[in-house]
C-alpha cells in the first residue's frame, strides 16, 4: 500500500470519528435545551436577527436522530428535503477519495448542468427571504423561537446582554433598523 494511500485512509477514519462523534452528541443533546451553550449559534442571526438557510439545522438533525420528523422539518426543511441526496453524494465522493471501487449503482451518470445548479441556488435564496417574512405562511418556514434565558449557570451566553436583546428584539420590542 503506498503512503499516499495510507495516510488518505487514515485521514478519512480520523474524520469518520470526528464526524461520528458529532452526529452521537446531537443524537443525545439538545442544541436549545441545557446544552445551547456547547453548541456554535449562527453568527448572522445574531448580527440581523434574520434566520439564514442554514438557521435550525442542529435542532433538525437533533429531531431527525431521534424519530420526530415534524419536528425536524418545522426546524429546518431544506435541510432536512436535501439530506438523502447530499448523503448519497458524500458517501460517493468517501469512496472516490479512499480510491474504493464505487459500486454500480452510485456511478454518477449525470452531473449538475449550469441551469440545474442556478435553480439549486435560486431556491435557496428564495428560502432565505421568505423564512424572514414576518407573515402567516412564510413564518412557518422560520425555526421555533427558543430564547428563554437559560436555567443553569453553564448556558449563560458570552456577552452579558445578548439573552435580553434578542428576546426583545424577537418580541418586536426593539425594532432592528440600519439607520445611520
Amino acid at each position: 500500500m503506498q503512503t499516499q494511500q495510507l495516510l488518505r485512509r487514515s485521514g478519512f477514519l480520523v474524520a469518520g470519528a470526528g464526524v461520528s462523534c458529532v452526529a452521537y452528541i446531537l443524537f443525545r443533546n439538545n442544541p436549545s435545551g441545557e446544552w445551547q451553550a456547547f453548541f456554535p449559534k449562527c453568527i448572522f442571526f445574531w448580527a440581523t436577527g434574520l434566520h439564514c438557510p442554514g438557521c435550525g439545522c442542529q435542532r433538525a438533525i437533533h429531531h431527525l436522530c431521534n424519530g420526530r420528523i415534524l419536528l425536524a422539518l418545522q426546524s429546518n426543511a431544506m435541510v432536512i428535503i436535501a439530506l438523502p441526496w447530499l448523503t448519497w453524494e458524500a458517501a460517493r465522493a468517501s469512496l472516490l477519495f479512499l480510491e474504493l471501487p464505487v459500486p454500480r449503482f452510485m456511478v454518477a451518470k449525470f452531473r449538475l448542468s449550469g441551469p440545474q445548479a442556478m435553480s439549486i441556488a435560486i431556491a435557496v435564496m428564495a428560502f432565505w427571504i421568505l423564512r424572514n417574512v414576518p407573515c402567516r405562511p412564510f413564518e412557518w418556514l422560520a425555526p421555533p423561537v427558543t430564547l428563554d434565558r437559560p436555567k443553569d449557570a453553564h448556558s449563560q451566553p458570552a456577552i452579558a446582554g445578548v439573552w435580553t436583546f434578542m428576546s426583545e428584539t424577537r418580541q418586536g420590542r426593539v425594532p432592528l433598523r440600519m439607520d445611520s
